[in-house]
C-alpha cells in the first residue's frame, strides 16, 4: 500500500528532507536510492515521529490483504535498507528506534518546509551518491571460529569473530637478508576518489557466493546457488547480458579470477563429498569444458604482471600452516614460495602480485601463541616475509593499485559486524576508507587493471531464536525479534533462556520476554554447565574457555590459548573443548579450574565443527576431515576416558556445514542440519546403523545452530536468512 501522495511539504530531519509526494529522500538536496518498502515505513514513522508504530500497523501498510510472504523476514530487511539509506545504525540509532516486541520510532525532529523540487543538476548526482540496498547464504551464520580453523569458508570463519587486539600498524623497512621491498617514494595522496565513487548492486537474487571483474572491466563472473548446487554466471557490464557459462553441480566455489589477456577463466572449486577440499580449473571465458590444472587450492589465483606464473594458498589444518605456492598458467611448476606458521588454514582471502612483479600481498589469521589478523608482504626473491599490518580489523583479498604503492581490501571490524573497502599505502602503512557505509562487504573481491573498478560481495544477515516442542519440531515458535542477529540459545535450570547475541549474552524468560542483559562478551559458542554458563571467549589476543555464573557474574578464564566448542557433561565437573593448537587436541578440565588434561589427538586433516557429549558423559561427538587418499568429512564417537574412537560414519552427500553435530535427546543418534534447495533441516545418523533420515520439514529458512534443552523436550533453534550480492564500486580513481 502507498503513503501519502498529496502535495504536502517536505519533511527535515537532520541533513536529510523527504518528499512524501515525490516519494522520494534526499540528503543535502541530492537524492539517496531507497526502495519502495523502506520509504513507505519512513513515511508512517514521520506521522508519528516519537511514537511507536506497531509491526501489524507496518504490515498493513506494507502488504495489503492477501499477499503472502514472510512478514517478519520481510518487515526486518526492509527497515536494515532504511537504516542503510539514512546512514543509521541498531545498535545506537539515530533515526530509528527498534522498541522490542512493539514495532519501531522515529528519533530526530521532524519540521516541515516548503517543498523543493530537485534541479536537473541535482537529480543527474544521484548516482554517484547512492549506497547499495542491503539484501538478505549456506547455512552458517558466520561460522565459529572453527569453522576457518577446520578449513571451511574464509568469510564464514571472521564473521562471527569479536575483537581481537588493539590497532598495531607495524611499519618496517629495513633490508634484511635479500628482502627488496623498501622503496623510497615521496608522500602523496591517495589516488583514489572517494567523492565520485558511485556503487551499483549488479544482483539481487541473494545467492551469489564468488566474484570476478576481466582486466578491462567489461565482464563480471560470479557463482550462483540454487539450493545445494552452484554455477557460474557471466555478466557484460556494458549490455547488462547475462548468461551461464557453467552448468551447476553440487560444489561451493572459493575463488574466481580471470587470465591477463581476459580470455580464460580460473576458479577453485570444492570436491562434492568434502566442502573443504578444492581444486583449481581453468576454462575459456566465453563457456568451454573446464580442465583441472592443481588438487588442493584454497584461493584465487593472482598472476604476475607479465602472466606467465601465478600464486595461490593452500591450508594444511592440521599444521595450522598456510602455504603460498607459485605455478605455471597450465598448472605446472607448482612449488612452495614461503610457509605461514600458526595460520588458520580456513582463513584464506587470497595472496595478490604486486605490479612490479617483485612482491606478493598475504592476509593471514594467525593461532597459537597469537590470535589476530595480519598483512604480510613476501619477496619472490629468497621469500623472505614482513608483516605490513596486524591489528584488530581483519585482512581480506589485498589488490593492487596500478602503481604498486597502495593496497585495497575488505577490512572486517568485529565490534561492528561488517566489513568495509579501505585502501593501504605500501609500504608506509596506515589506512584509509574508502566506502563508509552499513554494507557487510566479504573478503572475496577483484579489482581491473586500471584500478578505476572494483567488484565485491554484499550480504545481509537476519537470525532469530525459535523454539519447538519435541512433540512436533516442525513446528516452532519465534521467540525473539529484531534486527541484531541472535547466534545461540541454551536453556538455563529454570526454563528460561540465556541467547548469544553478537557481542552480548542475554537473559530471556521461556518465551523470549523480559529480554535482560547478562554479559556483554565476543563468544562464538555457549553450552550449559549445571547452573553455569560456558562459553569460548575472545579476550586480550586469546581465546578463552570462560565459566560464569548463571547470572554471568564472576567469570573464570579456565583456559586460554586457540581453543573452542567448550561442552560440559552432565554431572557439571568437567569441560571438554577443542584445541586447535597444532596438533589439534580434545582437552578437558575441572569447571572448579585447574590443570586441562588431553583427551585424544583429532584424526586426519583437522576438525569441522561443534564437539557435543553424551548424557551419561562418557562418549563425545565430533566431525573431522580426511583428505587423502579420498576426501571425506566423518562423523566420529570417542570415550570420554581413553579417547578412543568407538564408532565413525560418513557423512552424507551434499553437506556444507556439519558444523553444529549435536546428540539426540536419548542418546541414540547424532543429529546435524543439511541445507537443499536453500532450505535447512535437521537431520539424524542412527547409531545402530542405516542410512540418514530427515527430521524436521522446513519448506523455507535456514538454521544456524541449535540446542536440545535439557530434558530433550524442547528444541532452540537460531533460523533466519543470509543472503549475498555482488555490487560494482567505479569511479575509485
Amino acid at each position: 500500500m502507498k503513503g501519502p501522495r498529496n502535495s504536502s511539504p517536505r519533511l527535515r530531519f537532520g541533513q536529510f528532507e523527504v518528499g512524501l509526494s515525490e516519494e522520494k529522500l534526499f540528503k543535502r538536496g541530492l537524492p539517496v536510492r531507497i526502495e519502495n518498502q523502506p520509504f513507505q515505513i519512513l513515511a508512517a514513522l514521520l506521522e508519528k515521529p516519537g511514537d511507536v508504530v506497531g509491526r501489524e500497523e507496518l504490515r498493513t501498510r506494507l502488504w495489503p490483504s492477501g499477499t503472502y510472504v514472510d512478514f517478519d523476514e520481510g518487515l526486518n530487511t526492509a527497515i536494515k535498507k532504511l537504516r542503510h539509506a539514512l546512514g543509521d545504525s541498531a545498535d545506537a540509532p539515530v533515526f530509528v528506534e527498534t522498541v522490542p516486541r512493539r514495532g519501531y520510532r522515529f528519533l530526530a525532529p521532524v519540521s516541515a518546509d516548503e517543498t523543493v523540487k530537485p534541479t536537473q543538476e541535482n537529480a543527474d548526482q544521484s548516482d554517484l551518491l547512492a549506497t547499495p540496498s542491503n539484501s538478505l547464504n549456506n547455512a552458517a551464520l558466520s561460522r565459529p571460529v572453527a569453522g576457518a580453523l577446520s578449513g571451511q569458508k574464509a568469510a564464514s570463519f571472521s564473521k562471527k569473530r569479536g575483537s581481537i587486539l588493539g590497532l598495531i600498524v607495524l611499519l618496517s623497512l629495513m633490508l634484511a637478508g635479500g628482502w627488496e621491498l623498501h622503496r623510497s617514494r615521496t608522500p602523496r595522496r591517495p589516488s583514489t576518489n572517494h567523492e565520485a565513487m558511485d556503487i551499483l548492486k549488479l544482483t539481487d537474487t541473494g545467492n551469489v557466493e564468488s566474484v570476478a571483474i576481466s582486466p578491462d572491466g567489461r565482464y563480471v563472473i560470479y557463482a550462483r546457488r540454487v539450493g545445494e548446487r552452484a554455477s557460474l554466471r557471466m555478466r557484460q557490464l556494458g549490455s547488462g547480458g547475462d548468461a551461464e557459462i557453467l552448468r551447476p553441480d553440487a560444489v561451493n566455489f572459493v575463488g574466481l579470477a580471470f587470465s591477463p589477456d581476459g580470455n580464460y577463466i580460473y576458479f577453485a572449486r570444492s570436491d562434492k563429498d568434502d566442502p573443504g577440499y578444492k581444486y583449481l580449473y581453468v576454462m575459456p571465458a566465453l563457456g568451454g569444458p573446464p580442465r583441472k590444472l592443481i588438487t588442493d587450492v584454497d584461493s584465487p589465483p593472482s598472476f604476475s604482471p607479465d602472466g606467465r606464473q601465478f600464486v595461490f594458498t593452500r591450508g594444511v589444518p592440521a599444521k595450522n600452516q598456510i602455504q603460498v605456492r607459485i605455478a605455471n598458467p597450465d598448472g605446472t611448476g607448482d612449488h612452495l614460495l614461503a610457509t605461514m606458521e600458526e595460520s588458520a588454514a580456513g582463513f584464506q582471502p587470497g595472496a595478490s602480485w604486486s605490479p612490479d612483479g617483485r612482491v606478493i600481498a598475504v592476509p593471514v589469521f594467525h593461532v597459537g601463541r597469537k590470535l589476530g589478523s595480519a598483512l604480510y608482504a613476501i619477496a619472490i626473491t629468497g621469500g623472505n616475509q614482513r608483516e605490513l599490518y596486524s591489528g584488530d580489523l581483519d585482512v581480506g583479498r589485498p589488490l593492487w593499485l596500478p602503481d604498486g604503492d597502495e593496497i585495497v581490501a575488505t577490512l572486517y571490524a568485529p565490534d561492528a559486524h561488517r566489513g568495509q573497502i579501505w585502501m593501504m599505502p605500501f609500504p608506509s602503512g596506515g589506512r584509509q576508507r574508502i566506502t563508509n557505509d552499513l554494507s557487510d562487504y566479504e573478503f572475496t573481491s577483484d579489482m581491473t587493471t586500471d584500478g578505476k573498478s572494483l567488484i565485491a560481495v554484499e550480504q545481509t544477515r537476519v537470525s532469530n531464536i525459535w523454539t519447538s516442542s519435541s512433540a512436533d519440531i516442525s513446528r516452532p515458535q519465534q521467540v525473539t525479534f529484531g534486527e541484531s542477529p541472535m547466534v545461540e540459545a541454551i536453556e538455563d535450570e529454570r526454563r528460561g533462556l540465556v541467547v548469544l547475541g553478537q557481542g552480548v549474552l542475554w537473559k530471556m524468560d521461556p518465551e523470549g520476554r523480559s529480554q535482560a542483559l547478562l554479559a556483554k562478551l565476543d563468544a562464538d559458542h555457549i553450552y550449559r554447565c549445571g547452573a553455569l554458563v560456558v562459553a569460548s571467549v575472545q579476550k586480550e589476543g586469546m581465546q578463552h574457555i570462560l565459566r560464569l555464573d548463571g547470572d554471568g557474574a564472576h567469570p573464570l578464564s579456565l583456559a586460554s590459548g586457540t581453543l573452542l566448542y567448550p561442552t560440559c557433561s552432565m554431572d557439571g565437573k568437567f569441560v571438554f573443548y577443542a584445541d586447535y593448537t597444532s596438533p589439534q587436541r580434545i582437552m578437558r578440565v575441572p569447571i572448579e579450574g585447574g590443570l586441562s588434561v588431553e583427551i585424544a589427538k583429532i584424526p586426519g586433516d583437522g576438525l569441522d565443527g561443534a564437539l557435543d557429549i553424551s548424557s551419561d558423559g562418557k562418549l563425545l561427538a565430533f566431525p573431522w576431515e580426511q583428505f587423502t587418499p579420498v576426501p571425506a568429512l566423518h562423523l566420529s564417537i570417542m570415550s570420554t576416558s581413553d579417547g578412543k574412537l568407538v564408532k565413525s560414519f560418513d557423512a552424507p552427500p551434499g553437506i556444507y556445514d556439519v558444523g553444529c553435530l549435536r546428540w539426540s535427546p536419548d542418546d541414540s543418534a547424532l543429529q546435524y542440519i543439511v541445507t537443499r534447495d536453500g532450505v535447512t533441516n535437521l537431520w539424524q545418523q542412527p547409531l545402530a546403523g542405516g542410512p540418514p533420515r530427515k527430521l524436521t520439514s522446513f519448506n523455507s529458512g535456514l538454521i544456524f545452530w541449535f540446542n536440545w534443552s535439557r530434558d530433550g523436550r524442547r528444541l532452540l533453534m537460531a533460523r533466519g536468512s543470509l543472503t549475498r550480492d555482488a555490487v560494482l564500486l567505479s569511479h575509485l580513481r
